[in-house]
């Protein structure tokens, strides 16, 4: 048997062992599974967390003052594991939150806002391409006004409520679509891991819990 072959029954037992989460809930193998993902989860971030460090601090030796900041900042967040400095290792987690923040707002104002709506005119090529910008337009202005909680909702006559509730409209299909998308890209990813079921030597674990979950069921059926 070679190495791609032991490789696949692997895989098979593994899923075998994730998916029993769908026929008998919370049970030994899926928390067997899930310890496992888990303790490899962590394990190759601790290994990055590490050859991070290691990258970060060695420039410290040839005087980088940068290098020292960052190794520094990295330090203090290792005092949250004393209650008397637990408050100082807040300080680089507000940092990191700071500045992931304005990068974030920094990104996405441009492209996700001022892009769309600069570039977007009333009128297009086409019928279709003309109320695709009309569509822009009104959910990117009403979707503002929407997240502007300053301004009452019975403003101008009620007017701010209403449009307001055209964002929410929108905003509520674009979570539709968010989650549609994910579940279509869990399926493709659910049917790609099947092959290994179904395919040699896989085939042979499946065929062994399909007469695992058989026996099973005809043991419950006769309590």
């Amino acid at each position: 048997m070679t190495g791609a072959e032991i490789e696949a029954i692997f895989y098979a037992i593994f899923i075998c062992m994730c998916w029993s989460w769908l026929y008998k809930g919370d049970n030994p193998l899926y928390r067997i599974s899930q310890n496992i993902t888990l303790g490899l989860a962590f394990s190759i971030g601790f290994k990055a967390s590490l050859d991070t460090i290691i990258t970060k601090a060695s420039p410290i030796m040839t005087g980088d003052i940068y290098a020292l900041i960052y190794t520094v900042l990295g330090l203090m967040t290792l005092l949250r594991f004393s209650r008397s400095t637990l408050e100082i290792s807040y300080w680089p987690l507000a940092i990191v939150a700071g500045v992931g923040t304005a990068i974030g707002v920094k990104g996405s104002v441009g492209p996700m806002i001022l892009t769309q709506t600069i570039g977007a005119k009333w009128y297009g090529t086409d019928m279709l391409s003309s109320i695709n910008n009309i569509m822009i337009w009104v959910s990117v202005t009403s979707l503002i006004i929407y997240f502007i909680f300053t301004v009452k909702r019975d403003a101008f006559g009620g007017t701010v409520g209403k449009v307001a509730s055209i964002g929410f409209f929108f905003m509520v299909i674009a979570f539709g679509a968010s989650v549609g998308s994910g579940f279509l890209g869990s399926f493709t990813v659910a049917t790609g891991l099947a092959v290994y079921l179904f395919t040699y030597p896989g085939y042979f674990i499946t065929a062994i819990a399909a007469i695992v979950i058989i026996w099973d069921v005809y043991r419950e059926s006769k309590k």
